[in-house]
């Protein structure tokens, strides 16, 4: 909203707690998923080691803080982490486990990720939407989708030994890399339109 608009910073005092606020967000969410697949993998410049016992009240005191720093920021925005926050569960928590879901898993990742999480940030600033904004956030939408189906079309085995129904574990790496290069394509091309 600041650079579609060419705004000086807007209400910048609550910004740090947004920013605060949606990293607990993140971070709570991928200790909750970690703990669900137990994950045993490497991680980015380290080993394998397993999930401690503490990941997942761990992940569920993140993202409760997550909801206090974004109502720090503003008290809608607080109410915008507390839906991302519920995402984070249903899409972790072993009883719904959304992620292994052929739909569950995108609907998390696309609307936590790709709308409500825009969302906080445009809401700070206070400008009115317009048929522009709605194309950013499409944009932005299309964006976030590639990430998530790439990140999954390296785990077609890990995906269909924990029984999910991705689309990488239902139609394997080729699907999941065709639909991150369609979203992709989708976000670049309309980026350059606007």
């Amino acid at each position: 909203a600041h650079w579609d608009r060419a705004l000086p910073a807007v209400r910048p005092w609550a910004l740090l707690p947004l920013v605060v606020g949606w990293y607990l967000l993140s971070v709570g969410s991928l200790w909750l998923n970690a703990a669900l697949d137990r994950d045993e993998g490497e991680v980015l410049f380290g080993e394998a080691v397993p999930v401690p016992p503490a990941a997942t009240p761990a992940g569920y005191g993140a993202l409760a803080l997550a909801v206090v720093f974004g109502a720090l920021a503003d008290p809608a925005v607080g109410v915008l982490a507390l839906a991302c926050a519920v995402l984070a569960v249903l899409y972790s928590h072993p009883a719904t486990a959304w992620k292994g879901h052929p739909l569950g898993g995108p609907l998390v990742n696309g609307l936590g990720y790709g709308l409500l999480s825009p969302l906080a940030g445009w809401w700070l600033v206070g400008v009115e939407p317009n048929l522009r904004t709605g194309a950013a956030f499409a944009l932005v939408l299309a964006w976030v989708m590639s990430w998530y189906f790439a990140a999954q079309a390296f785990q077609q085995r890990e995906d269909r030994a924990r029984g999910y129904r991705t689309l990488v574990a239902t139609h394997g790496p080729r699907a999941a890399l065709l639909a991150t290069a369609v979203c992709m394509g989708l976000a670049t091309a309309g980026v350059a339109l606007l």
